[in-house]
């Protein structure tokens, strides 16, 4: 599957920078439409304001902080993050096109998403997916949330070849949930962690009824007031009906994000590192998330 998506990647370059410029344009008129503090508001003139790290500050501020600039900070490259977005706040994510979120901060510990998702190759099915996640801890620069999923999803049939189980088209659900731990170490490091299990129906002719387990585990390093370098460990497992075993999947993720208040951007590779996936790329795959907040 990842070779087919690799071959089609480079053609979605140019939808992606038109979605970059559309978030861009609504993170700026969602910004400018924010009422002025005076002279005291920072501004991108002040040299030292916009390259420096932020002050050291006690750990319990540590979490707020990163919410309040970084538009992104629930979610990593491809894992999710224990922060929520905040009380009345609209989030759109954009992975590589084929995959659009919603988000909406029902208060500042709990949202709800919906995601759809379609991917170019064939048999792979299309998703629709509600998920809701809840902080039940927040203290001493430690955020932890649960969080639960509930979707469908529907494949076309598939022929049968020597490296594809063919199918019939099917429709199937999808039932989850997992957990996951945010923890700042220092102002400009932050350690990400998560466990989620997803359990399914007759979803798709590749794969038929099963468990996914994912787990993740990643660093965040802010370079400076706009700039984080990601790096994530990302294992999804699989386990269906017709292989009775593992299907297995290890990647290094890895790329900067450039963030805001309103708008932000992670610029990635997923690198495969299991023996029998060819990324057909040195570096990875490459991978575009892109993230507005209104």
């Amino acid at each position: 599957m990842w070779s087919e998506i690799s071959k089609g990647i480079w053609a979605r370059r140019a939808a992606n920078a038109l979605v970059c410029t559309l978030l861009t344009c609504l993170a700026l008129a969602a910004q400018a439409a924010e009422p002025s503090h005076g002279d005291d508001a920072p501004t991108l003139a002040d040299d030292a304001s916009a390259t420096a790290l932020p002050d050291a500050a006690s750990p319990s501020d540590l979490a707020s902080a990163a919410r309040a600039e970084d538009a992104a900070m629930d979610h990593g490259i491809v894992a999710t993050h224990a922060e929520t977005i905040g009380a009345g706040q609209i989030g759109i994510d954009s992975y590589e096109i084929f995959i659009a979120s919603v988000t909406y901060g029902l208060t500042n510990d709990l949202q709800a998403s919906v995601t759809l998702a379609s991917t170019p190759t064939e048999g792979t099915p299309m998703l629709a997916l509600l998920n809701g996640k809840l902080v039940v801890w927040r203290r001493s620069g430690t955020v932890l949330s649960v969080n639960a999923a509930l979707g469908a999803a529907h494949s076309g049939a598939v022929a049968p070849s020597a490296s594809v189980q063919g199918g019939p088209a099917t429709t199937g659900l999808y039932l989850g949930g997992g957990i996951a731990l945010d923890q700042y170490v220092h102002p400009a490091v932050a350690l990400h962690g998560t466990i989620q299990l997803l359990a399914n129906t007759n979803c798709c002719a590749r794969w038929s009824p099963g468990l996914t387990f994912e787990a993740a585990a990643g660093v965040t390093v802010r370079a400076n007031r706009f700039v984080k370098v990601l790096t994530e460990l990302w294992l999804p497992v699989g386990v269906n009906s017709w292989s009775r075993g593992a299907l297995d999947f290890m990647s290094v993720n890895y790329g900067v994000r450039f963030f805001f208040k309103r708008f932000a951007a992670d610029l990635a590779f997923i690198r495969p590192v299991t023996s029998d996936v060819d990324p057909g790329f040195v570096l990875g795959i490459p991978f575009v998330h892109l993230t507005g907040r209104f």
